[in-house]
C-alpha cells in the first residue's frame, strides 16, 4: 500500500492496487469532508505507518509526507519527537482497565484516551474541540503513532492509581 499526495487529493493504493482518492477540505469548489471520511483516511494513514514501521523500523520520506499533508503545521514533527523520547505510556490497570499518558514537550503528563481521541490538553480543547481546525491534538498523534510503531511503554499501575490519573482530566 502507498499513500501518495499532491496539492488537491490523497491517494490511497492498497496491496491489490485498487486506488482510492478522498479530495481534501480545503480544495477550493469541492464539498468538505465528512468526520467519518476523515477518520477513514486518518485509520489508513496509520495502518501504513504500521507496516512501514514493521517492516523497516523507519517512516520512509512518502510516509512522512503524508503524515505532514494530513496534519499541517508542526504537530506531526512534535507527536514523533514525544514517541522517540518514549514519552507515551499505558497505565494497565488489574481490572483490565488501562489509560494513555504522554508526557508533553513541557513535562506536563496528559492524559489521552485513543478510542475516542480525547486529550485533556489546551489544544485538544481549543484546536479539536472548540475551533475544529485540528483533527487532533500531539498527544493523540503520539499515542497513534506509538501503536502502529510497538513504541508504547507499559506501565502496571493499581485501580485506584489509575483512577486519580483519569479523575484529574
Amino acid at each position: 500500500m502507498g499513500i501518495h499526495h499532491s496539492r488537491a487529493r490523497i491517494r490511497v493504493h492498497t496491496h491489490a492496487q485498487l486506488t482510492t482518492t478522498w479530495l481534501i477540505p480545503e480544495t477550493p469548489g469541492f464539498p468538505r469532508m465528512t468526520s467519518s471520511q476523515m477518520d477513514a483516511i486518518h485509520a489508513e494513514l496509520f495502518r501504513e505507518v504500521a507496516r512501514v514501521y514493521a517492516e523497516t523500523k523507519t517512516l520512509p520520506e512518502e510516509t512522512l509526507c503524508a503524515l505532514s499533508f494530513m496534519f499541517p503545521g508542526n504537530a506531526i514533527v512534535m507527536a514523533l519527537s514525544l514517541v522517540e523520547k518514549r514519552h507515551v505510556t499505558y497505565l494497565r490497570a488489574p481490572s483490565g482497565r488501562g489509560a494513555y499518558q504522554v508526557t508533553g514537550s513541557t513535562g506536563t503528563p496528559y492524559v489521552c484516551l485513543a478510542s475516542s481521541g480525547y486529550c485533556g490538553c489546551h489544544s485538544y480543547r481549543f484546536g479539536v474541540l472548540r475551533r475544529g481546525t485540528h483533527a487532533m491534538c500531539k498527544h493523540v498523534m503520539a499515542v497513534r503513532l506509538a501503536e502502529a510503531m510497538g513504541l508504547v511503554e507499559m506501565r502496571d499501575v493499581t485501580d485506584s492509581a489509575l483512577t486519580d490519573v483519569i479523575r484529574h482530566v
